[in-house]
């Protein structure tokens, strides 16, 4: 019931939400209490279709975990994109799937890789940046992945068995099934080497320095700062390669899914907002992690925010619609 008390404080403000790893079946239990918001338009975090991704614009799973299950009225608005490491399991075919679905949709945006927008209402501007931390990061844990030859192998296929004959809680058997099938183990005679997207980098670079925007947001789907513990955590590349950026460029917001929890992290100027929770959920942080200001943990979830020219107000709805945790940047 916050939010609807706030509403009348906020009712210039330009309203709009947040939701990574979304793609299955569990979020049909949010997607009701996401319809009693009314956003603008929506920030898709990735992972938008579990296990293994799509495989081409036509594949059944659009309709049935996004279309058929995003169904308010007030949900059908923009929702803006990116990939997460599951849509790549689907292979290459999967993303340019994804990319291609844009022009079947009248809310679907993910027009390239990696694409900016520039949102307005009244006299607040937002500047949203949607950014493919699978091309910087050169793939994820599991797989190798070059963007420049967009060749991709398993790095220890060993270590995957044996994460999922011990149960651990990132391979379950969809995901250990998947990386085998799309994936082949790497060739020691003729390797693939991980390498960051340096055009991407240099484009981020340029678009947030020539930003003029009231806010400067960037989505990606792994986290730079994570407290999870037992999932994945922090990202080392992108603490190395994109959290520069992110200061120097005066950027406000970097938003991440990958770890299925909301959280909210303040480090080197820029608020991190974990917003990973919208089918699947997770148990264990590090309650000491440095910069660590807000976390809810344990069911699915989403963000709600509500922007004007000098203050943005954040807050976590979790699956029961209750809201254990909000916050407001004030310029």
């Amino acid at each position: 019931m916050l939010a609807l008390i706030l509403l009348p404080f906020f009712s210039s403000a330009i309203e709009f939400m947040s939701i990574g790893d979304w793609g299955d079946g569990g979020a049909k239990k949010i997607a009701g209490y996401m319809g009693k918001y009314n956003p603008e338009w929506i920030l898709a975090i990735g992972d938008n279709f579990y296990n293994k991704g799509i495989s081409g614009v036509d594949d059944p799973q659009i309709k049935e975990k996004f279309e058929d299950t995003f169904t308010a009225a007030s949900l059908q608005v923009p929702w803006y994109v990116c990939a997460g490491n599951h849509d790549y399991y689907g292979g290459d075919k999967g993303i340019q799937g994804e990319i291609a679905y844009t022009k079947h949709s009248t809310r679907w945006n993910f027009p390239k890789f990696y694409f900016d927008v520039l949102k307005k209402h009244g006299d607040t501007s937002i500047h949203v940046l949607s950014v493919d931390t699978w091309r910087i990061n050169g793939g994820d844990t599991y797989v190798n992945f070059d963007p420049y030859t967009n060749r991709s192998s398993l790095k220890n296929i060993s270590n995957i068995r044996y994460r999922y004959q011990m149960g651990f809680d990132d391979m379950e058997k969809g995901k250990h099934d998947i990386l085998i099938k799309t994936f082949k183990p790497d060739d020691p005679e003729d390797p693939v080497v991980p390498k960051a997207d340096q055009e991407q980098l240099d484009w981020i670079t340029k678009t947030l320095g020539d930003s003029t925007a009231d806010w400067k947001i960037v989505i990606g789907h792994f986290p730079i700062h994570s407290a999870t513990t037992g999932e994945h955590g922090d990202t080392k590349n992108l603490i190395k390669l994109l959290e520069p950026i992110l200061q120097e460029k005066g950027a406000d917001i970097y938003f991440s899914g990958h770890d299925h929890i909301l959280q909210h992290i303040f480090v080197g100027g820029v608020h991190f907002l974990g917003s990973g929770a919208g089918a699947r959920s997770h148990t264990g942080y590090n309650k000491k992690y440095k910069g660590l200001e807000g976390i809810h943990q344990g069911e699915f979830g989403f963000m709600v925010h509500n922007a004007t020219k000098t203050t943005l107000y954040t807050t976590f709805v979790g699956q029961t619609g209750k809201t254990p945790y909000n916050f407001t940047i004030t310029k």
